[in-house]
């Protein structure tokens, strides 16, 4: 499914990226196993190169809405970015939000809780 989408969608696909592991031990104070955690982490600048690639979101960053005073639409349009040094000097600068959330997923098929944190 992932060489699909890259392929006919042109996604960038995830990295899988090992980011801890915790031992498995038996009653008798045996090591069982070692148990690994992962994440999936997409390549940002790929993914940014991808997104510029797009005409309608170039025409976005070199056309930017006007300021209306008093209309806030995003974070961007509040006082402290409209007067930072970056966006003072180069008007068109690109700006993330970055939004990070805990989420629990269950499985139906057993009791088992899988927390994870999120950023997008």
């Amino acid at each position: 499914m992932a060489s699909f989408m890259a392929e006919k969608l042109n996604t960038v696909n995830a990295e899988k990226v090992c980011n801890g592991k915790q031992h498995v031990w038996s009653k008798t104070g045996q090591l069982v196993e070692e148990e690994f955690f992962f994440a999936y982490i997409p390549p940002f600048l790929q993914s940014l190169q991808l997104f510029l690639n797009n005409p309608d979101v170039m025409h976005c960053v070199y056309n930017p809405l006007p300021l209306e005073e008093g209309v806030l639409r995003t974070v961007l349009d509040a006082h402290y970015n409209r007067n930072h040094e970056v966006f003072l000097n180069v008007p068109n600068a690109l700006a993330f939000e970055i939004y990070y959330d805990d989420v629990q997923i269950t499985s139906a098929l057993s009791s088992k809780l899988h927390k994870m944190a999120m950023f997008y």
